[in-house]
């Protein structure tokens, strides 16, 4: 005779296999073996289940027969017959963080709240300063990751420590731009560095309006050098925002038509960014946030704008810059002009990602409660 619903519940609750309670896994507590046991070979032993002198009572109330019949409904049926079918199904391998957890009530506890802190999505970074941001779903995510030491909390230096020193470099390389243009180390793309240093002007001037996406003094140092945060990408992605604002006729196709503005230069960004795609870049995030709002502004250009804000957002999340680990795990540290940028750039992009939603009337990309990046942006020269 087969058991019923009650049967099965309570002798479920009465007792459970050895081998699935040790592993912290579900028993489908089928006789002889259950599922687990057949899956990795192991000796079925079933056990009683001591929940203490208050529930073993009523455990007992549960399994003596009632005097009433019992009903049970159509949907309680279904309802039973797919725990059964859930509890069937083969668990997975259990993982070496489990098998020597404590059992005690407070260690527990501690345990959990340490797991879920481990469990924060992951930023690995390569000898070479590229950072990939990877969540618990990935098999290149790692459970038993450990935090840089050299980056406690005891080591931190305080924001306004942090602030002196940005704006201090800030005022510096602002002056390294003119001995930098005079000693001819400013790449211009060929474009000629009188034009060039004019479109760049009104960028600097305007560009709150893009929500400061780009880095100053790190542009132009790394526009002198060919360091990380500069690229041609970029550079003309610049030019073509800053066209706009241009009273100069030659930066048109049309003389006549402002709306040819820069024309040239988004040819030149098309050109570029073909190879740019294959790699998550923040010179590329910057480039794609640039001309995402010029094409927004022209009205028309519209699916344009979408699109290109598509590719920085997915490149965001790529490089993992919508957390903000200070304790990041790997050979590079990053700097507090790289935590800086990264700032600047996630938070223009998240503003973007709102404004084209909401007037497109599309759902956005980043929702806040994904984010885990403070609105601080420590470096005030430009504010001042």
């Amino acid at each position: 005779m087969t058991d019923g619903p009650s049967s099965r519940v309570g002798r479920r609750a009465a007792a459970a296999c050895t081998f699935c309670r040790r592993r912290k896994i579900k028993c489908s507590n089928d006789q002889p073996t259950c599922n687990n046991c057949k899956t990795y070979g192991k000796e079925c032993i079933y056990t009683p289940i001591d929940h203490g002198p208050a529930s073993a009572s009523a455990s007992v109330q549960r399994l003596r027969p009632s005097t009433r019949r019992s009903t049970v409904s159509p949907r309680a049926k279904t309802n039973d017959t797919r725990r059964d079918a859930v509890s069937e199904r083969p668990a997975s391998p259990p993982s070496s963080s489990n098998q020597n957890a404590p059992r005690s009530g407070s260690s527990s506890v501690s345990n959990t709240i340490r797991n879920h802190q481990n469990a924060e999505p992951r930023m690995f970074v390569s000898a070479a300063g590229e950072s990939r941001y990877h969540g618990r779903t990935s098999t290149l995510f790692e459970e038993n990751l450990q935090l840089n030491p050299s980056k406690d909390a005891g080591s931190r230096i305080s924001d306004d420590v942090i602030e002196s020193g940005l704006v201090a470099n800030a005022l510096r390389q602002r002056q390294l731009e003119n001995l930098n243009l005079r000693a001819g180390k400013l790449d211009f793309d060929g474009l000629d560095p009188e034009l060039g240093l004019h479109l760049l002007s009104l960028h600097w001037n305007r560009q709150h309006h893009s929500f400061l996406v780009t880095y100053r003094p790190a542009f132009m140092r790394d526009m002198a050098c060919g360091g990380p945060y500069f690229s041609k990408l970029l550079l003309n992605a610049i030019y073509y925002g800053a066209s706009k604002f241009s009273p100069r006729h030659e930066v048109r196709k049309d003389p006549t038509d402002v709306r040819t503005a820069g024309w040239k230069f988004r040819e030149r960004v098309r050109q570029l960014l073909g190879s740019a795609l294959d790699q998550s870049n923040i010179t590329t995030i910057q480039a794609l946030l640039i001309m995402t709002n010029s094409l927004f502004a022209l009205g028309d250009e519209r699916s344009a704008a979408w699109l290109y804000a598509g590719l920085a957002l997915r490149m965001i999340v790529d490089l993992g810059m919508h957390i903000d680990l200070v304790n990041v795990v790997g050979t590079r540290q990053f700097t507090d002009e790289d935590l800086e940028i990264r700032r600047r750039v996630f938070w223009g992009a998240f503003v973007v990602d709102k404004i084209q939603s909401l007037y497109q009337g599309r759902p956005f990309t980043i929702k806040e409660s994904d984010t885990l990046v403070p609105i601080k942006f420590l470096d005030t020269y430009e504010e001042l």
